[in-house]
Protein backbone atom coordinates (compact mmCIF):
# COMPACT_ATOMS: atom_id res chain seq x y z
CA UNK A 1 0.00 0.00 0.00
CA UNK A 2 2.85 2.20 0.73
CA UNK A 3 4.54 1.93 -2.30
CA UNK A 4 1.71 2.12 -4.25
CA UNK A 5 0.82 5.90 -2.29
CA UNK A 6 4.45 7.00 -3.19
CA UNK A 7 4.32 5.75 -7.13
CA UNK A 8 1.18 7.81 -7.54
CA UNK A 9 2.60 10.80 -5.30
CA UNK A 10 5.83 11.03 -7.40
CA UNK A 11 3.55 10.90 -10.46
CA UNK A 12 1.45 13.62 -9.03
CA UNK A 13 4.44 16.42 -8.68
CA UNK A 14 6.01 15.14 -12.04
CA UNK A 15 2.67 15.99 -13.54
CA UNK A 16 1.26 18.91 -11.65
CA UNK A 17 5.47 20.44 -13.08
CA UNK A 18 4.61 19.38 -16.51
CA UNK A 19 1.72 21.15 -16.15
CA UNK A 20 3.05 24.23 -14.45
CA UNK A 21 5.38 24.48 -16.83
CA UNK A 22 8.68 23.88 -14.79
CA UNK A 23 11.70 21.85 -15.89
CA UNK A 24 15.36 21.85 -15.39
CA UNK A 25 17.33 25.08 -16.96
CA UNK A 26 19.07 23.27 -20.10
CA UNK A 27 22.93 23.58 -19.61
CA UNK A 28 25.13 25.51 -21.82
CA UNK A 29 26.13 24.49 -25.53
CA UNK A 30 30.12 23.03 -25.37
CA UNK A 31 32.23 25.88 -25.98
CA UNK A 32 33.69 25.49 -29.52
CA UNK A 33 36.73 27.56 -31.21
CA UNK A 34 36.82 28.13 -34.81
CA UNK A 35 39.79 29.31 -36.31
CA UNK A 36 40.91 30.84 -39.89
CA UNK A 37 44.71 30.95 -40.66
CA UNK A 38 47.71 30.06 -37.91
CA UNK A 39 50.64 32.04 -36.47
CA UNK A 40 52.87 29.80 -38.58
CA UNK A 41 50.96 29.99 -42.25
CA UNK A 42 50.06 34.03 -41.84
CA UNK A 43 53.22 35.82 -39.45
CA UNK A 44 56.25 33.25 -41.15
CA UNK A 45 54.82 32.41 -44.40
CA UNK A 46 53.41 35.63 -45.63
CA UNK A 47 49.85 34.10 -46.43
CA UNK A 48 48.43 37.25 -44.88
CA UNK A 49 45.41 37.71 -47.98
CA UNK A 50 41.40 37.73 -46.85
CA UNK A 51 40.16 34.42 -44.92
CA UNK A 52 36.75 36.21 -42.84
CA UNK A 53 34.79 38.56 -43.05
CA UNK A 54 34.06 40.54 -39.68
CA UNK A 55 30.45 40.78 -40.42
CA UNK A 56 30.71 36.93 -40.55
CA UNK A 57 32.05 37.05 -36.64
CA UNK A 58 30.21 39.55 -35.16
CA UNK A 59 27.01 37.90 -35.47
CA UNK A 60 26.09 36.92 -31.28
CA UNK A 61 26.28 38.75 -28.09
CA UNK A 62 28.23 36.40 -26.80
CA UNK A 63 31.23 36.54 -29.28
CA UNK A 64 34.78 36.77 -28.39
CA UNK A 65 37.74 36.78 -31.12
CA UNK A 66 41.26 38.27 -31.51
CA UNK A 67 42.81 38.43 -34.84
CA UNK A 68 44.77 40.10 -37.48
CA UNK A 69 43.78 42.27 -40.77
CA UNK A 70 44.06 41.23 -44.50
CA UNK A 71 47.56 42.26 -44.80
CA UNK A 72 48.81 42.32 -41.33
CA UNK A 73 47.02 46.05 -41.59
CA UNK A 74 46.25 45.82 -37.93
CA UNK A 75 44.74 44.50 -35.13
CA UNK A 76 41.11 42.74 -34.51
CA UNK A 77 39.53 42.13 -30.88
CA UNK A 78 36.45 41.51 -30.39
CA UNK A 79 34.34 41.48 -27.12
CA UNK A 80 30.65 40.37 -26.84
CA UNK A 81 29.96 40.45 -30.16
CA UNK A 82 31.53 43.94 -30.71
CA UNK A 83 34.77 44.70 -32.70
CA UNK A 84 37.44 47.08 -32.08
CA UNK A 85 40.08 47.58 -35.10
CA UNK A 86 43.29 48.99 -34.52
CA UNK A 87 45.58 50.47 -37.59
CA UNK A 88 48.28 52.46 -37.57
CA UNK A 89 49.55 54.71 -40.07
CA UNK A 90 52.02 55.23 -38.15
CA UNK A 91 54.59 54.20 -35.54
CA UNK A 92 53.46 56.98 -33.09
CA UNK A 93 49.77 56.78 -34.03
CA UNK A 94 47.30 54.65 -33.27
CA UNK A 95 43.68 54.82 -35.50
CA UNK A 96 40.76 52.93 -33.36
CA UNK A 97 37.34 52.00 -34.45
CA UNK A 98 34.55 50.21 -32.89
CA UNK A 99 31.75 48.57 -34.62
CA UNK A 100 29.25 46.11 -34.93
CA UNK A 101 29.26 46.29 -38.48
CA UNK A 102 32.72 46.45 -40.16
CA UNK A 103 33.38 44.81 -43.67
CA UNK A 104 37.00 44.59 -42.89
CA UNK A 105 38.52 41.14 -44.00
CA UNK A 106 40.91 39.12 -41.66
CA UNK A 107 44.00 36.91 -42.41
CA UNK A 108 44.01 35.50 -38.39
CA UNK A 109 41.47 34.77 -36.51
CA UNK A 110 40.33 32.79 -33.80
CA UNK A 111 37.14 33.07 -32.24
CA UNK A 112 34.58 31.68 -29.99
CA UNK A 113 30.68 31.95 -29.47
CA UNK A 114 30.77 31.90 -25.49
CA UNK A 115 27.24 30.75 -23.88
CA UNK A 116 28.04 31.38 -20.41
CA UNK A 117 30.73 32.57 -18.52
CA UNK A 118 31.90 31.74 -14.63
CA UNK A 119 33.82 34.69 -12.70
CA UNK A 120 36.62 34.37 -10.87
CA UNK A 121 38.03 37.11 -8.22
CA UNK A 122 41.75 37.46 -8.50
CA UNK A 123 42.58 38.54 -5.07
CA UNK A 124 46.28 38.74 -5.48
CA UNK A 125 48.69 40.91 -7.29
CA UNK A 126 50.29 38.97 -10.11
CA UNK A 127 53.61 39.37 -12.40
CA UNK A 128 53.20 39.43 -16.09
CA UNK A 129 53.02 35.28 -16.39
CA UNK A 130 49.76 35.68 -18.09
CA UNK A 131 49.96 31.68 -19.29
CA UNK A 132 50.25 30.85 -15.40
CA UNK A 133 47.48 32.42 -13.77
CA UNK A 134 44.77 31.33 -16.65
CA UNK A 135 46.11 27.40 -16.27
CA UNK A 136 45.93 27.89 -12.41
CA UNK A 137 42.16 29.13 -12.48
CA UNK A 138 41.26 27.18 -15.14
CA UNK A 139 42.26 23.99 -13.71
CA UNK A 140 40.75 25.03 -10.02
CA UNK A 141 37.46 25.15 -11.65
CA UNK A 142 37.18 22.32 -13.63
CA UNK A 143 37.70 23.65 -16.95
CA UNK A 144 39.35 21.17 -19.74
CA UNK A 145 43.16 22.74 -20.16
CA UNK A 146 44.19 19.73 -22.59
CA UNK A 147 42.11 22.11 -25.39
CA UNK A 148 41.94 25.71 -26.57
CA UNK A 149 39.75 27.52 -24.58
CA UNK A 150 38.86 31.61 -24.41
CA UNK A 151 39.01 33.77 -21.28
CA UNK A 152 37.75 37.16 -20.51
CA UNK A 153 39.38 39.70 -17.63
CA UNK A 154 38.34 42.77 -16.78
CA UNK A 155 39.37 45.63 -14.12
CA UNK A 156 42.07 48.07 -13.66
CA UNK A 157 46.08 46.23 -14.82
CA UNK A 158 49.21 47.69 -14.49
CA UNK A 159 52.28 47.49 -16.83
CA UNK A 160 50.21 47.21 -19.88
CA UNK A 161 52.05 46.60 -22.90
CA UNK A 162 50.58 46.10 -26.20
CA UNK A 163 51.16 46.50 -30.07
CA UNK A 164 49.69 47.26 -33.12
CA UNK A 165 50.86 45.40 -36.18
CA UNK A 166 51.91 47.68 -39.24
CA UNK A 167 52.35 45.03 -42.05
CA UNK A 168 54.72 42.65 -40.07
CA UNK A 169 54.98 40.71 -36.92
CA UNK A 170 57.40 41.64 -34.51
CA UNK A 171 57.76 38.79 -33.03
CA UNK A 172 58.01 36.45 -36.22
CA UNK A 173 59.81 39.04 -38.36
CA UNK A 174 62.11 41.46 -35.74
CA UNK A 175 63.26 43.00 -39.04
CA UNK A 176 60.14 43.94 -40.69
CA UNK A 177 58.06 46.78 -39.97
CA UNK A 178 57.66 48.19 -36.78
CA UNK A 179 54.75 48.05 -35.04
CA UNK A 180 52.97 50.46 -33.24
CA UNK A 181 53.34 50.23 -29.28
CA UNK A 182 51.32 51.62 -26.15
CA UNK A 183 52.45 51.59 -22.44
CA UNK A 184 50.61 52.34 -20.20
CA UNK A 185 51.58 52.16 -15.93
CA UNK A 186 47.71 51.96 -15.25
CA UNK A 187 45.26 51.09 -17.52
CA UNK A 188 41.30 50.10 -16.89
CA UNK A 189 40.05 47.87 -19.82
CA UNK A 190 39.59 44.46 -21.10
CA UNK A 191 41.38 41.31 -21.92
CA UNK A 192 40.29 38.74 -24.40
CA UNK A 193 42.29 35.58 -25.32
CA UNK A 194 42.68 32.22 -25.97
CA UNK A 195 44.77 29.58 -23.62
CA UNK A 196 46.30 26.69 -25.69
CA UNK A 197 48.65 24.24 -24.90
CA UNK A 198 50.78 22.80 -27.63
CA UNK A 199 49.77 25.06 -29.63
CA UNK A 200 52.66 27.20 -30.61
CA UNK A 201 52.95 27.86 -34.37
CA UNK A 202 48.97 27.39 -34.34
CA UNK A 203 46.95 29.66 -31.81
CA UNK A 204 49.52 31.36 -30.23
CA UNK A 205 53.31 32.35 -30.37
CA UNK A 206 56.36 30.42 -29.49
CA UNK A 207 56.97 31.09 -26.15
CA UNK A 208 53.38 31.29 -25.26
CA UNK A 209 50.30 29.60 -24.72
CA UNK A 210 48.02 32.18 -24.80
CA UNK A 211 47.28 34.60 -27.64
CA UNK A 212 45.51 37.62 -25.87
CA UNK A 213 44.31 41.16 -27.26
CA UNK A 214 43.38 43.93 -24.64
CA UNK A 215 41.06 47.15 -25.13
CA UNK A 216 41.90 50.50 -23.00
CA UNK A 217 38.77 52.15 -21.69
CA UNK A 218 39.03 55.79 -22.44
CA UNK A 219 42.57 55.93 -24.69
CA UNK A 220 40.82 57.12 -28.20
CA UNK A 221 39.76 53.57 -28.53
CA UNK A 222 43.20 51.80 -28.07
CA UNK A 223 43.63 48.53 -28.49
CA UNK A 224 46.22 45.71 -29.67
CA UNK A 225 47.93 42.68 -29.18
CA UNK A 226 49.16 42.19 -25.65
CA UNK A 227 52.61 41.71 -24.80
CA UNK A 228 52.57 42.09 -21.14
CA UNK A 229 50.05 42.77 -18.15
CA UNK A 230 50.54 42.75 -14.20
CA UNK A 231 47.27 41.99 -12.83
CA UNK A 232 45.90 43.53 -10.21
CA UNK A 233 43.58 42.50 -6.98
CA UNK A 234 39.80 42.89 -7.75
CA UNK A 235 40.13 41.83 -11.65
CA UNK A 236 37.57 39.79 -12.69
CA UNK A 237 38.47 36.22 -14.62
CA UNK A 238 35.98 34.97 -16.66
CA UNK A 239 36.02 31.11 -17.74
CA UNK A 240 33.41 29.30 -19.99
CA UNK A 241 31.03 26.92 -18.51
CA UNK A 242 31.78 23.92 -20.83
Amino acid sequence: MRATFRIAFSLAILLTMLLSGCSTPAAPKPTTIQQWGSMKQVLRQGHTEARVCLSEICVSDNMVAVGALEGLKGEITVINGEAWIARAPQVDEIVGEHTRNSTAYATLMVASDVEAWQEILITEESDDDLDAIILAHAIAVGVDVSKPFPFLIQGEFADVHLHVIRGGCPIANPEGPKPARVEEVLAQGKIVGFYAENSAGDLTHHTSDVHAHVVIDGKKLASGHMDSVKLKVGNILRLPIR
